[in-house]
């Protein structure tokens, strides 16, 4: 465990988990795998193994006098910066073409293309093309640091940190073990829900399987958000060298210990889900967020799934157990029965003549 973080970690919103395999020692809480147990954070939070870079650009953006905007006023003049993009405004963002924060949003949009992320408004569908979505179209929004009002447009993601305790449930009912279900309708483009956890440097998640198979990557070499910070001409010099070693590093979120409840959604080849990488409120590696954006309308009731790639279901799943998978398996053995029929009407009617 890390000795000094550099992030203080909020509380999250703790989702029921029930176990119904219809056996009462396994159901018991005291004889749950230990990877269904984990602390509830909202927030992600710096772990070991991160390069200097990441580190030092956290605590660089993470500094009060720079919270505010890229512009301050100082004896009549303005000095421009850029740790913190979180904006002053005091209306609804996305109509105020002065605001920091939109900005940025188009800044990111006009680098990578997308649309703007509004709230109440769906996020154009990552399901059209799923790992260049992730990667290379970034999206920014305002964050909490931000003056703007609760109701400002910009502000596109709040809603995915309130009321989970009611929009989710934990259930286990087979051998896949625990999934995430919805108790709420969600349209095709709306955020669902974030992957907390801690940010990790990539030996952490080779010397432990189950952190392995519990993180996503958050930052990759050469990461194409340096685009973006490249054109940041009035950046702090300190800041953007940092923040140019720290996006060609490689970081994980890693949820095992302490992480949130989308560590338990499923994989599926036909998901519901995708992620998205989105900044909210700044540029350092601490605002950036991975979103769940639904593929497809989502019922109460519904399993929530993604899609984990090929790599991950070939080695660690063996045979995939989502419900495509299954109903082609029901499908192919059913052609197979219907095929060794055939054969052996074919061969009954050979004997009779």
């Amino acid at each position: 465990m890390s000795s000094s973080r550099i992030i203080r970690a909020s509380k999250g919103e703790i989702i029921k988990m029930t176990s119904a395999l219809g056996d009462p020692m396994m159901d018991r809480r005291l004889n749950w795998p230990s990877t269904a147990l984990f602390n509830t954070i909202s927030n992600n939070i710096d772990g070991e193994g991160l390069a200097p870079s990441v580190k030092r650009s956290i605590e660089l953006g993470m500094e009060q006098e720079n919270h505010v905007s890229f512009f301050k006023t100082f004896l009549s003049l303005t000095h421009l910066f850029s740790f913190q993009v979180c904006c002053s405004c005091d209306s609804d963002c996305s109509t105020n073409a002065n605001c920091e924060c939109l900005k940025m949003a188009r800044l990111m949009n006009e680098t990578f293309g997308g649309d703007l992320i509004v709230h109440g408004q769906p996020i154009d569908n990552p399901a059209s093309d799923e790992k260049k979505m992730y990667w290379d179209k970034p999206r920014f929004v305002c964050g909490p640091r931000c003056t703007c009002r609760k109701d400002c447009s910009l502000n596109a993601i709040q809603n995915i940190d309130m009321n989970q305790t009611k929009k989710f449930e934990i259930l286990r009912t087979d051998g896949k073990g625990f999934c995430l279900y919805a108790n709420f309708d969600a349209d095709e483009g709306t955020p669902i829900a974030s992957f907390n956890g801690e940010l990790v440097g990539p030996g952490e998640v080779k010397k432990d399987m189950d952190v392995h198979q519990y993180s996503l990557q958050v930052i990759a070499n050469d990461d194409p958000f340096w685009r973006v910070l490249s054109k940041c001409k009035s950046m702090d010099k300190e800041y953007k060298d940092q923040l140019k070693k720290a996006y060609r590093s490689t970081v994980f979120v890693n949820p095992l210990k302490k992480g949130n409840f989308t560590r338990m959604t499923s994989h599926s080849c036909d998901p519901n889900m995708e992620i998205l990488r989105v900044f909210q409120g700044g540029v350092s590696p601490a605002d950036l967020r991975v979103i769940f954006v639904a593929t497809k309308a989502i019922k109460a009731g519904d399993e929530l799934t993604f899609n984990y790639g090929d790599d991950y279901v070939e080695e660690h799943l063996g045979t995939c157990l989502c419900d495509k998978c299954k109903e082609e398996r029901r499908r192919s053995n059913k052609r197979k029965i219907e095929d060794t029929t055939r054969v052996l009407r074919s061969q009954a009617k050979k004997q009779c003549t």
